[in-house]
């Protein structure tokens, strides 16, 4: 099984993503709507979760904050 990776919109909405390069393709998209988009990945082995929010301008994931 790999890694679990999701993205959180702000109305809660939770959609599971294939992999990295999906998870930035749907935040770019969903991104034109949501103001606030999460990036969780939770190791296939276990371990610390990694949280990461969407920056708008870069186009790319940044460390919450």
């Amino acid at each position: 099984m790999a890694d679990l990776i999701t993205i959180t919109v702000d109305n809660n909405e939770i959609i599971r993503c294939l992999n990295m390069d999906d998870a930035n393709d749907k935040a770019k998209f969903l991104s034109k709507e949501s103001d606030n988009i999460a990036l969780e990945i939770i190791p296939e082995n276990g371990g610390p979760m990694t949280t990461l929010e969407y920056d708008k301008a870069s186009h790319d994931w940044v460390c919450g904050g």
